[in-house]
């Protein structure tokens, strides 16, 4: 298994596949705000991809991008392929995202996992901020933070 960092378009096909289909809007990097709403003005974050590999196969990806205060990061987009799960995958694709904060040097890292993902978040000392959130489609998510 390797990790590897990548770019944005060659993680969108497996987002648009496997983590978001039927949406037509996915970005690099997400307009909400911790806790609820969204930025209002244009920014441009900075933004991180990373891919786990097993040979040529894509079986995992996350990313995380700065936010306009530049004191937390933000990483969204874990998907791993479900004959992959529970094999520390998840792990180490949100390691590599929390290590590339600590570099940063920012005061937290925050998400909005689903429910099915919440143990791997869990277990690298995310909380909870927030009750289950029940999207559109039915997906239970909660906001979720870690001090660094």
């Amino acid at each position: 298994m390797q990790i590897i960092e990548a770019n944005f378009q060659s993680i969108l096909p497996l987002w648009q596949k496997e983590l978001w289909p039927g949406r037509d809007d996915i970005e690099g990097y997400s307009w909400m705000k911790f806790g609820g709403g969204h930025y209002e003005n244009f920014y441009n974050p900075e933004k991180k991809f990373w891919l786990a590999l097993d040979k040529d196969k894509k079986v995992g990806v996350i990313s995380a991008h700065s936010l306009p205060d530049q004191e937390s990061i933000r990483i969204r987009g874990l998907w791993v392929h479900k004959d992959y799960r529970r094999k520390n995958i998840g792990s180490l694709l949100i390691s590599q995202a929390i290590d590339w904060a600590l570099d940063r040097g920012v005061d937290s890292i925050w998400t909005y996992p689903r429910k099915e993902a919440w143990s791997v978040y869990e277990k690298h000392g995310f909380v909870s901020d927030t009750f289950w959130i029940e999207d559109e489609k039915g997906l239970e998510h909660c906001y979720a933070s870690k001090r660094l």
